[in-house]
């Protein structure tokens, strides 16, 4: 009876070792693992900024174009009524080159927001996985 509980102590020793080994084995390809994903998590933290600055960058485009329809706005008020044909051409002209201005603008603003609401929906699954299922707040609050 002592050496088949001998035996068996042996054995399962033996298999301990062997999946300790395989364990370590995990643990050490999952280092390399998170060292890899921390290079990529810097590659996001850089796109991350890039989308800040296009953001900044975007809504600086905006005021501008608020100012520049106000200023246009004004000047036809003033002169249309009052205004030659010349005159008339002139803020017309200048009324389609606003209109494409703002047709450009539309078409980035759709583009930023369709990346921005990917990339939020994108980010949620990563910190509710990243936190072991926390449910994240849909405001980041």
């Amino acid at each position: 009876m002592i050496n088949q509980d001998e035996r068996t102590m042996h054995r399962d020793n033996r298999d301990a070792k062997y999946e300790d080994a395989a364990w370590i084995e995990d643990v050490a390809r999952w280092r390399d693992e998170h060292q890899r994903a921390a290079a990529w998590l810097e590659k996001v933290r850089a796109a991350w900024n890039d989308a800040e600055v296009a953001l900044q960058n975007h809504a600086e485009k905006i005021r501008r174009h608020e100012l520049q329809l106000q200023r246009h706005e004004r000047t036809v008020r003033d002169h249309w009524p009052r205004g030659d044909r010349l005159e008339h051409e002139k803020l017309t002209s200048e009324h389609e080159a606003l209109k494409r201005e703002h047709a450009r603008m539309q078409q980035q603003h759709r583009q930023l927001k369709q990346r921005h609401e990917s990339f939020m929906v994108e980010i949620r699954e990563l910190l509710t996985l990243a936190l072991a299922g926390a449910v994240v707040n849909e405001t980041f609050a």
